[in-house]
């Protein structure tokens, strides 16, 4: 979890620094939360919980495998 976070963080200081663009901290949290969904989805499920406390929603199926 807190890998994903770090990477989304650094790839939003590259933005903010090379791009001289950058997001809201609200957009950054939504770009984790959809980051941490596609993950969850493809079967890192260590993050269910971080999923579902950002409000993603997953089908119920996957939270049992």
């Amino acid at each position: 979890c807190w890998c994903l976070t770090c990477w989304i963080l650094w790839k939003e200081r590259n933005i903010k620094t090379f791009d001289r663009n950058g997001r809201t901290s609200v957009q950054v949290v939504d770009v984790l939360a959809d980051e941490a969904l596609c993950w969850f989805q493809a079967g890192f499920r260590r993050l269910a919980p971080i999923v579902l406390a950002l409000g993603r929603s997953t089908s119920g199926a996957l939270l049992k495998m």
